[in-house]
């Protein structure tokens, strides 16, 4: 029973982390906070009946403070800005992992058997690729294959936490001491390893790579020479050169990114700018610096749906005091996992490495992974040790009664919000995109549970615009605007004021579009189009001059005949 039961609650988390990962609320969203409540319930009589011990770790502690933080500061946050999001994502985060350690405490896992659970799941998003590659069936139509993920750079971080388990299992191999038990974990970590180091070159994935060097240097640097060092140092720097400039256009965007955040981070240092507001601050700060900054970089500007460092994503909305939340968390469930498992240390270092440069735990499976990995160092943590007391009922049962009260309790209070919102997104993908006034009456009842869709705000605010409800559309937008940094939605208000009349409205939203997306033509055009038809006529010959100083695309017809627009603004008299 104590083995079954830590194993089921495994399984359990194994199955969340294969949902497939989507935009907005999914299923999988109510899977969870559902899936804690249960695993809360089964646990307590657990607990009690075997007589079972609990307290708290460091790795609990930080944990609770950081939920503490974002609860506090989105409660404190932007009225305007919706928050519920990252807070529903949170609380159900946060009922899981206290209905783990509540099982955890009845029997801790062993690392096999959790490395085992990470494995599978690296074998599981292998083989799904393999299929999507030979078959078909991918999920962007750009990419070979990308798993459950929207595209294959969250897929390669998975196939990096794969490699890593693989490679430490492959010269330290587990022995759990029945025969058969020890074939099946060695084949599956040999398995592991032989798909993971085929499928993340196929990914192409930068920080992953990168990810997968740091993990190797860490695992073999005890090991080196001081002039075996030097020389590994030497490659990986002109290794890193390398992939800079091989895919110099996608590293230069990471540069503004960051200097963009940077510049965020340091107009709110302390608490950050609020919950949710990342990337309505970003698209701000990206036009604030776009005459500060070479072109070279700002003519990667465009519209993100990630923030491509979780890092910075966490010192923008939350300050400095998050992000020291939460790298002090990350620190401490390392070092505990490198004492009780090197090989899930090494790949929860891997998938840090890769999240300086990409996006992974603003993903489900992955913020998944790391409150299995959280629960699993915090449990082990608190093995008894000879010289222990015995813990009474405030640190047993009454704890133990505490972490159930709380995963029940919070997964009552988000699964009905968090329901309504994935019936709400279902609904959306139905109507967005049809053109009929008789959808109007639809949008404006999904509005409530919609506000943090700027896709959803931008079509309806289309919808309103093609009505007439330009002063309607227009309120629309701006809600967009604070959770997006879509330069559309400016360009949209800008076509808006036009029809309003308000033409100097409309050139700030214009140059506003401009600002935020500087290689783009389209908002330079609308700003063209505006003073000629007021009759300025030297502003838009500057306007037209700097549409054709920018860099020609010729596989773009309508880049094209924005360019023959310009120089006709020109030649004219």
């Amino acid at each position: 029973m104590r083995v079954l039961v830590p194993l089921a609650a495994l399984l359990a988390v194994l199955v969340l982390m294969l949902f497939p990962v989507g935009t907005g609320f999914c299923t999988a969203d109510v899977a969870v906070p559902v899936a804690g409540g249960l695993l809360a319930v089964a646990g307590l009589p657990l607990f009690i009946a075997g007589g079972c011990r609990m307290r708290l770790t460091a790795i609990d502690g930080l944990l609770g403070m950081w939920l503490l933080y974002v609860l506090l500061r989105a409660w404190c946050g932007t009225p305007e800005v919706p928050c519920l999001p990252a807070v529903l994502r949170s609380v159900s985060l946060a009922a899981l992992y206290a209905a783990l350690r509540l099982l955890f405490s009845y029997a801790v896992p062993s690392v096999t058997a959790t490395e085992g659970v990470v494995a599978l799941f690296a074998v599981v998003q292998c083989l799904l690729c393999l299929s999507q590659l030979l078959c078909g069936g991918s999920r962007h139509a750009d990419f070979p294959f990308t798993g459950t993920f929207p595209n294959p750079g969250p897929c390669s971080a998975v196939f990096l936490v794969g490699l890593c388990l693989g490679f430490y299992r492959f010269f330290y191999p587990v022995s759990p001491g029945h025969a058969r038990l020890s074939w099946a974990c060695r084949a599956l970590f040999m398995a592991t390893l032989a798909l993971c180091s085929l499928m993340l070159p196929l990914g192409w994935s930068r920080a992953a790579l990168t990810g997968a060097v740091v993990c190797l240097l860490v695992a073999t640097w005890p090991r080196m020479s001081s002039r075996m060092r030097l020389y590994v140092l030497g490659i990986a720097v002109v290794g890193g050169l390398l992939l800079y400039f091989m895919k110099r256009g996608s590293s230069e965007g990471r540069v503004l990114f960051y200097a963009v955040s940077s510049y965020l981070v340091a107009r709110h240092p302390v608490f950050g700018s609020g919950i949710g507001t990342f990337f309505g601050a970003y698209g701000q700060g990206a036009a604030a610096l776009h005459q500060h900054l070479p072109f070279a970089l700002t003519c990667h500007a465009g519209t993100i749906e990630y923030a491509l460092c979780d890092g910075m994503c966490v010192a923008v909305e939350q300050g400095l005091v998050g992000l020291l939340l939460a790298v002090s968390s990350a620190s401490a469930v390392l070092w505990r996992l490198w004492r009780c498992s090197p090989a899930l240390a090494l790949a929860l270092l891997g998938v840090l490495v890769v999240s300086l440069f990409s996006y992974p735990f603003q993903l489900l499976p992955f913020q998944l992974l790391l409150v299995l990995l959280s629960a699993q160092a915090a449990s082990t943590a608190v093995a008894p040790a000879p010289h222990d007391l015995p813990a009474g009922p405030r640190g047993g049962v009454g704890l133990a009664f505490s972490m159930a009260v709380f995963a029940v309790l919070s997964a009552f209070l988000v699964f009905c919000p968090v329901r309504e919102r994935v019936r709400a997104t279902a609904q959306s993908r139905l109507i967005v995109g049809r053109d009929s006034p008789r959808l109007l009456p639809q949008y404006e009842s999904l509005l409530p549970l919609m506000r943090h869709d700027a896709q959803f705000l931008f079509r309806y605010g289309q919808m309103l615009a093609s009505c007439g409800r330009d002063n309607e559309s227009n309120h629309l937008l701006a809600q967009g605007a604070l959770v997006s940094n879509a330069p559309m939605l400016h360009v949209l208000r800008g076509h808006n004021y036009r029809h309003l009349h308000a033409p100097a409205h409309a050139e700030r939203a214009y140059w506003q579009a401009h600002a935020q997306s500087p290689a783009r033509l389209y908002p330079l055009l609308c700003l063209m189009r505006l003073y000629r038809q007021s009759g300025q006529v030297a502003r838009a010959r500057r306007v037209a001059r700097v549409i054709l100083s920018l860099p020609a695309r010729s596989d773009s017809p309508l880049d094209m005949e924005i360019r023959r627009e310009a120089k006709s603004c020109i030649m004219e008299q």
